[in-house]
């Protein structure tokens, strides 16, 4: 088993997010777990542009609220729809009710849900779970 210093080494993975504290967090955990990590905050990027220049790509980290007109839900469909893109497991990550989100992400055919805050310990082995084709729907209980 690797440390969680080499645990995502060799993936690369997009995080998108409005709120800048949360991606300069996520990705401060990403990358001490050793993954390549490419950001894109909402109001200054054109999120598909973004993430197709980041290829190749392990994992789509998205928040539910992205701003005014668009979701993470709305983005997922943009990027299912996307050749380039669709074959990408796509995880939702919000502080939104975990209850209602979970059975949405399903019913919308997201891969994954991550409760925020995400926990220091857990987060990077939950998303090594992810890219190996685990189901993780965590609504942030312990």
């Amino acid at each position: 088993m690797a440390t969680l210093e080499q645990l995502l080494q060799n993936y690369r993975i997009f995080l998108c997010d409005d709120d800048a504290i949360t991606i300069d967090t996520m990705t401060y955990l990403l990358r001490q777990a050793g993954a390549k990590v490419f950001t894109s905050r909402t109001q200054t990027h054109n999120i598909l542009k973004k993430c197709l220049e980041s290829l190749p790509i392990s994992l789509i980290l998205l928040d539910r609220d992205l701003g005014i007109h668009q979701t993470g839900y709305t983005i997922f469909k943009e990027i299912r729809n996307n050749p380039q893109l669709a074959h990408i497991p796509v995880v939702l990550i919000t502080g939104a009710d975990p209850q209602f989100e979970i059975k949405q992400a399903q019913q919308s055919g997201i891969d994954g849900f991550i409760a925020k805050p995400v926990r220091v310990k857990t987060f990077a082995p939950m998303i090594y779970d992810i890219i190996q084709g685990k189901s993780v729907w965590y609504d942030g209980s312990l």
